[in-house]
């Protein structure tokens, strides 16, 4: 769910600039960031989905495709705002309201599968359940 609301946000307005009585937006599919977070979500849309039994956890690999798309649908918008803020004219610009729905479902995506567990239930991560779900991934044992 949190995947395809990051990809709404890729289509609506992620800047917008106006200039005396001009004024024009651009949404995500505008730039190449833009297109690498949609891509992002969609990878992470498609593993959650993949096979989805709601009585069975999602798999270890699905997992980490999941995480990684959420992290391209974080890093990629927050990359452009860079952009735009070291672009010249920067100070005509504002952000839209799409560039902010992406990066909070990217937050989203990347969150799942540390917070939701393979039980179904929901639980805030300590530092130490982090670690430990983060070198879980990485020799490919399951989350608990």
């Amino acid at each position: 769910m949190a995947a395809g609301v990051g990809l709404l946000g890729c289509i609506l307005p992620w800047l917008k600039v106006e200039i005396l009585f001009f004024s024009q937006s651009e949404n995500g599919l505008n730039d190449w960031c833009g297109w690498a977070a949609m891509g992002g979500l969609v990878s992470a849309g498609a593993m959650a989905v993949m096979g989805a039994d709601r009585n069975k956890p999602v798999e270890e690999k699905n997992k980490k495709m999941i995480t990684l798309g959420g992290g391209a649908a974080l890093v990629f918008p927050l990359l452009y705002i860079i952009r735009v803020m070291i672009s010249d004219g920067s100070e005509l610009a504002t952000y839209g309201i799409g560039l902010f729905i992406t990066i909070i479902a990217g937050i989203a995506v990347l969150a799942i599968p540390f917070v939701i567990k393979d039980d179904g239930n929901f639980s805030m991560p300590t530092k130490d359940s982090l670690k430990a779900d983060v070198n879980k991934m990485k020799e490919g044992t399951p989350l608990e």
